[in-house]
């Protein structure tokens, strides 16, 4: 049987508030008007106990990995996004960010982590290396 947990955020860094665009505000909502239509329609057998954003079609926390994976599969999709693991999000967010001439101190505080060098480490870094070592691959391929 699954369990369910939740805890506070590893760092104070961790809580935070996170802008979203209209996009996600108009699914969220459309998400919620989705738990509605459940709710009314199983009555009692749909579970109001739980505050979160998505919930099963009974109104529970997703709670084991696959499924967790199929929503996510369906809302990039949806949105017209390559698949992503649910952390590979906040790599693609990096990246894009960073891309883009975002400051590595606003990525970072986006993140939530303590210091930039998390970021620039985990996230930053090893994208810039990769590609690197991709370029380097492919001069080599054509000599």
């Amino acid at each position: 049987m699954s369990r369910f947990a939740t805890s506070t955020p590893k760092t104070k860094c961790s809580n935070r508030k996170i802008p979203i665009n209209d996009f996600v505000i108009k699914e969220l909502k459309a998400e919620k008007q989705r738990q509605e239509d459940y709710a009314k329609l199983l009555g009692n057998g749909y579970d109001k106990s739980h505050n979160f954003i998505v919930l099963t079609v009974l109104g529970k926390p997703y709670v084991n990995l696959s499924a967790i994976s199929c929503v996510a599969n369906r809302l990039t999709e949806k949105a017209g996004l390559p698949h992503s693991t649910i952390h590979g999000f906040r790599h693609s967010v990096a990246s894009m960010l960073d891309d883009n001439g975002v400051p590595i101190q606003d990525i970072s505080v986006l993140l939530g982590h303590e210091s930039t060098n998390t970021t620039e480490r985990i996230y930053i870094n090893h994208r810039k290396t990769a590609k690197e070592t991709t370029i380097d691959t492919l001069d080599s391929a054509s000599k």
